[in-house]
């Protein structure tokens, strides 16, 4: 599978996404659907780091699938990082700044040493999601 999903410590608060090769949007969708159950299972807050750097593939209408990811708007997502690939986090912050604000905070890394240097000095800061609310 393009999209793989797994958590990154025993007390499930950091997700690893790895996507590689050409990610459908079947596959977007098969993904959001597991992210959501992992968000779902847990009721603290989650941090995800998603390693786009074996990514050479975007599907058809990308804004209009981002849109329909349940996964971006549940109240326990904190925080994501993009790694790797400047064109997808192009792509998210062109969506998010056009379309819709999104109630996490987000960056982008080249590395995932970098992506998880950004994770530390999120929670050491004590940022919370933007409430939905203030968009």
């Amino acid at each position: 599978m393009p999209i793989e999903h797994k958590w990154l410590d025993e007390a499930h608060t950091l997700v690893l996404i790895l996507l590689e090769g050409k990610v459908t949007a079947e596959d977007y969708y098969a993904g959001d659907a597991r992210m959501c159950a992992m968000l779902d299972a847990v009721e603290h807050g989650v941090d995800v780091i998603c390693d786009y750097s074996r990514q050479y593939y975007f599907a058809p209408g990308y804004a209009e699938l981002v849109q329909k990811m349940d996964s971006l708007f549940r109240p326990n997502l904190r925080s994501a990082v993009f790694v790797g690939n400047k064109l997808s986090w192009e792509l998210f912050n062109l969506y998010s700044t056009t379309y819709e604000s999104m109630p996490f905070s987000f960056s982008y890394a080249e590395t995932l040493e970098e992506a998880h240097e950004i994770i530390r000095q999120t929670r050491f800061n004590g940022r919370r999601p933007r409430s939905p609310e203030l968009n």
